[in-house]
This record gives C-alpha cells, sequence and structure tokens, in this order.
C-alpha cells in the first residue's frame, strides 16, 4: 500500500510539472506586430495602415496602443499621435500633407508584453531615393512594411 502511495505521488509531481512547463511556454512566447503599409504613399490622401498583434500564429487583443508620425528632416520633431480608441479592427487612417520621409513608430502591449516598432515611410516619389539613402545609413529602421 505504501508503495502504491508512493507511486501515485510520484505520478501526480511528474504531471503537474509536465502541465506547468505547458503553461509556462505559452506565457513566455514573444508578441510579433504586423504592420501593414501600402506600397505607394501619396500626400493628401487617406492612408490605411494595418496593426495586429500575433502570437503563436493567432491575432491576440492590443491593450495598449499609441503611434506616432513624424517627418524625419524636422529639428523640432512634431509628432502626430494615435491612440486606441482611434483605431477601428486594426486600422488607422493618416494623410500626409508634405511629400518627405516619414518615421512611423508604434508602441503597443498585448498579452502582458511591449513592443516598439519603428519604420520609415517615404511619402512621394521624390522621397523614395532619400528613405533608401537613410536606410544604407541607418540600420535601426526598416522599410520593410510587415515587421514580425
Amino acid at each position: 500500500m505504501k508503495q502504491h502511495l508512493i507511486i501515485l505521488l510520484l505520478c501526480l509531481i511528474v504531471i503537474t510539472g509536465c502541465k506547468a512547463n505547458t503553461i509556462s511556454s505559452d506565457i513566455d512566447q514573444p508578441i510579433n506586430v504586423d504592420l501593414l503599409v501600402p506600397d505607394a504613399l501619396e500626400k493628401e490622401e487617406e492612408i490605411p495602415f494595418q496593426i495586429q498583434a500575433v502570437k503563436a500564429g493567432e491575432e491576440i487583443l492590443i491593450e495598449k496602443l499609441e503611434i506616432k508620425i513624424w517627418r524625419d528632416d524636422e529639428a523640432q520633431r512634431t509628432f502626430i499621435s494615435k491612440g486606441r480608441d482611434q483605431i477601428k479592427h486594426g486600422i488607422f487612417y493618416h494623410q500626409f500633407d508634405k511629400e518627405g520621409v516619414y518615421i512611423l513608430q508604434v508602441n503597443l502591449t498585448a498579452s502582458g508584453q511591449q513592443r516598439i516598432v519603428k519604420t520609415a515611410l517615404a511619402v512621394g516619389e521624390a522621397a523614395k531615393e532619400d528613405l533608401k539613402n537613410m536606410t544604407d545609413d541607418n540600420s535601426d529602421l526598416s522599410t520593410d512594411h510587415s515587421h514580425h
């Protein structure tokens, strides 16, 4: 009887340990931010941007969201901020008033994890070459608009 009790206890410990590992591996999985931006950006057009937080291949709820957009060549950066309440179904719209290179920064919290994604955008044809030169010099910015 004592041996059966010990075996039963060991089985429970092993099962509990396995279950705890399964739960913690889900918590430890990082979130990815998908930022989808149209290829052609023109001034004075309403441009849709889509943001998704993804964990283990599934879209998850964004708890906090702040979006900042500014022209890269401005000495005094004027941030245009949009919060979670301005975004419907993961999509927000922005209209650029001038051509040029802009920085789009997304700060979000989902599943208790914070992520910051920053990308450079070329608005208008002339800005595309400026953006190419800028990204060659600065590996901190991405022009791949689908971030994972």
